[in-house]
């Protein structure tokens, strides 16, 4: 999520125009022949989707979901 939060602070992005593929196809090339993959085994549409979104905030969305997931499993394991 800095890594996104700096990009667009020094470049023309903007929060909302700096979606995941975007960012993946100018700064993580070499991931794309495992979207290319992706693409064969995942419905095309949810991918879409997902790529669509904006980087840095589907980064934070992760973020809040996966802290609260680990908390509620750390609860439930005391």
């Amino acid at each position: 999520m800095l890594w996104g939060i700096g990009i667009v602070s020094v470049t023309n992005y903007s929060i909302l125009s700096l979606s995941n593929i975007e960012f993946i196809t100018n700064y993580l090339g070499f991931f794309l022949p495992v979207i290319d993959w992706a693409y064969t085994w995942i419905w095309n549409v949810l991918l879409d989707w997902v790529l669509s979104l904006p980087m840095v905030l589907h980064q934070a969305l992760k973020a809040i979901i996966t802290t609260w997931l680990g908390l509620w499993m750390l609860r439930k394991l005391s």
